[in-house]
């Protein structure tokens, strides 16, 4: 367990705080494309999930599913205190973010060697 949660610390901090700077960018009048924000966020969690896979040693993709739920729900959760609009675009995005770390975490485990 100790091992998840090192590999994983860096990549989950910056996916969640990812938003803050794109906000702080927002706040200096610099337009940054919500498809910026949306590719960093996937390409984030497909690193993420290939890391996931290195360190596991059997059913990387289910690690990587479970690494995805969670990230969703702790997003979801953040989306629920700041009392955002469920929409189809939000529910697409977030199948997205599970299926990016799983796919990470399949490769993963196939670059362990």
């Amino acid at each position: 367990m100790k091992k998840y949660v090192e590999v994983l610390l860096i990549p989950v901090v910056s996916v969640l705080l990812l938003p803050l700077v794109f906000s702080l960018f927002n706040l200096l009048h610099v337009e940054v494309a919500p498809f910026l924000y949306l590719a960093t966020t996937i390409i984030m969690t497909f690193i993420t999930g290939i890391f996931v896979g290195k360190v596991s040693s059997q059913k990387a993709y289910l690690k990587g599913l479970a690494f995805g739920l969670m990230l969703v729900a702790i997003m979801f959760l953040f989306s629920l205190f700041m009392k955002a609009q469920m929409t189809w675009f939000t529910i697409i995005y977030y199948l997205i973010l599970v299926i990016s770390s799983t796919l990470g975490s399949m490769i993963g485990i196939t670059k362990k060697g």
